[in-house]
């Protein structure tokens, strides 16, 4: 019984050092970087978060937002492009930053070869401001809703929700956040 113990505490020994030497190999050629070492110290790329949509109007209860669905290429690792999509960049959206009672504008232009849509996800708005599948924009054309956000502070998101279409879409970064805050936010 012991013998079967100590062999199979080897073969757990060689199996993680085979697992160990596997990640400093790819690590090593792909240039890879972990954000924390084992101890939890910070070694490499800090988070990178969504830069927030500059609102147009200066009017505090109104804001004005424009959005642009566009085709991009994003480095993911060192020297080797990706074809990506995103708003208003090569990949992923910024962020539309909204607050309970807030009109709200926004024009969303399509940049890209095929047609799409922009769904405010968990947004509590009209069926025709929502973007869903049959609100399709084909590309040159744009689309522009326009609500009063009636919903407490949440967070939320946005993508394409085209019939047949959403997933490969939002897998190439069609995709955004959305704040929204109000009275209770502000005091946290």
């Amino acid at each position: 019984m012991k013998k079967r113990n100590l062999q199979a505490f080897l073969i757990m020994i060689v199996l993680l050092l085979i697992t160990v030497l596997g990640m400093h190999i790819i690590n090593t050629i792909y240039n890879i970087s972990p954000t924390v070492d084992l101890a939890g110290k910070s070694t490499g790329s800090a988070l990178k978060l969504p830069v927030q949509l500059e609102d147009t109007n200066p009017d505090p209860d109104v804001a004005d937002y424009v959005l642009t669905a566009q085709a991009g290429q994003t480095y993911f690792i060192d020297g080797l492009p990706a074809a990506t999509l995103g708003y208003n960049g090569n990949y992923l959206g910024p962020m539309l930053r909204l607050r309970n009672g807030e009109q709200v504008n926004i024009r969303v232009e399509n940049d890209l070869a095929f047609a799409t849509t922009v769904h405010w996800h968990g947004l509590a708005v009209d069926g025709d401001q929502d973007g869903g599948p049959q609100q399709g924009i084909l590309p040159g054309q744009s689309w522009s809703p326009s609500f009063i956000v009636d919903q407490p502070a949440a967070t939320l998101w946005y993508h394409p929700h085209l019939m047949g279409n959403t997933a490969d879409q939002v897998y190439y970064g069609l995709t955004g956040l959305i704040y929204i805050d109000d009275e209770i936010s502000d005091g946290l």
